[in-house]
């Protein structure tokens, strides 16, 4: 454990060692306990790959999978031989016996997505839906409160915390997932129990704005209702989020598409700042064809 614990403080690559220590705190702690954790060489690793244990199933019971299997391939090692071999071993990604027919792939380099796509087209898998180029955000546990001055009085709104039968309301403002998908209403609930959020709640006990923590550390689901809007609610919520998860002596970090310039111009204003280059390539999908 000291040598995994000492290998992880060596790269320099700020977001994906956060990556690494929340995905192996996780597994250590029993919090995904069905999910396999896969390393080319330990403790001198350059890839870590995490993945369902039992790739029979449709879903995790600890970590329910709405779309389809969740392969994370965390940190760029430059030997494409050796990835490439751990791409062919049914070990590590089981190409046969997948019930979903589909996969799902996140952080993947430009180099891996290429060997990724010559594995999968060899076993009959071609690529579904495109890559997404995102950018990784952190803010100074020093720099939260002097942000928190310039965002506007909250008025009669109370800090608190969402309640797992709020996992709907979540799901429902959350434009990026299928409203209707029971499978995600269980994902958002292992969130809501299981790690840091927050929300805003008026006078009514409603809740207006929130934001949660997922599995592997990452901050997400910011929401702020329509009628409360441009009034930097999103901005403090965020930011308490973030105070939050320094409080468990942890590092708070969060994903912005590139092309998003409001979110951008967001973390700018509150004073955020790119971990490493802040450039990531995520959610390549992949399905069999018959």
């Amino acid at each position: 454990m000291e040598i995994a614990l000492e290998t992880l403080n060596q790269p320099t690559d700020e977001y994906l060692r956060i990556q690494m220590v929340c995905l192996l705190r996780n597994c250590l702690q029993e919090a995904v306990t069905d999910f396999a954790f896969i390393v080319d060489d330990f403790p001198n690793f350059n890839i870590i790959i995490s993945r369902p244990k039992d790739l029979t199933s449709s879903s995790s019971e600890a970590w329910p999978l709405y779309w389809c299997f969740i392969f994370y391939i965390l940190r760029e090692d430059k030997n494409d031989a050796l990835f490439r071999k751990m791409m062919l071993n049914n070990d590590v990604i089981d190409w046969t016996r997948n019930t979903e027919k589909s996969l799902f792939t996140y952080g993947l380099s430009e180099t891996q997505k290429s060997i990724f796509d010559e594995v999968a087209q060899t076993y009959g898998w071609v690529t579904w839906g495109e890559g997404l180029e995102g950018k990784t955000f952190s803010i100074q546990e020093d720099d939260i409160n002097n942000a928190l001055i310039e965002v506007p009085s909250m008025k009669q709104l109370t800090c608190s915390t969402l309640r797992l039968d709020e996992a709907v309301l979540v799901q429902r403002r959350w434009q990026h997932i299928h409203a209707d998908d029971p499978n995600v209403t269980t994902k958002i609930e292992f969130c809501i129990k299981n790690f840091p959020n927050i929300c805003l709640r008026n006078d009514k006990d409603e809740v207006i704005a929130h934001m949660l923590t997922a599995c592997n550390g990452e901050m997400l689901m910011l929401n702020v209702t329509e009628s409360h809007r441009r009034q930097g609610l999103g901005t403090a919520v965020q930011l308490l989020l973030c105070r939050k998860i320094y409080e468990q002596n942890e590092r708070p970090f969060w994903i912005v598409l590139a092309k998003n310039e409001q979110s951008l111009q967001m973390n700018a204003k509150m004073g955020a700042k790119l971990l490493d280059n802040g450039k990531i390539v995520y959610g390549y999908r992949y399905k069999y064809i018959d």
